[in-house]
């Protein structure tokens, strides 16, 4: 028993149906459904559906094997985000990518 709450052990803990999402810490995968990565990046998850059907984002959808015609469910590629936003970063001018030292008081 838990003596501040009077419950069992692990009762106050979270169904691990709602854990996914949460933090990167406490699932570890490469992908994330396109509603875990709209919320981490603001947008809605038709969004980032669209923006993986014109190949604006390292995504997939999964099917059911041998149903084409079902309803697939969008994933993204967090590895290549990753990537990509970091190639992104480093390919602007020095004065724009490490302005915001400056913002700090650090010399740039």
């Amino acid at each position: 028993m838990n003596d501040t709450t009077k419950k069992p052990d692990g009762e106050n803990d979270i169904p691990a149906r709602f854990m996914i999402g949460l933090t990167p810490t406490m699932v570890h995968t490469d992908a994330v459904t396109a509603d875990a990565f709209g919320r981490a990046i603001g947008k809605t998850r038709k969004a980032v559906v669209e923006m993986i059907k014109a190949g604006k984002l390292p995504g997939v959808e999964m099917k059911i094997p041998g149903n084409p015609g079902a309803k697939g469910d969008y994933y993204v590629y967090l590895p290549a985000w990753n990537a990509g936003i970091k190639l992104a970063f480093e390919s602007r001018p020095k004065e724009i990518r490490d302005g915001w030292l400056a913002w700090l008081g650090l010399s740039i």
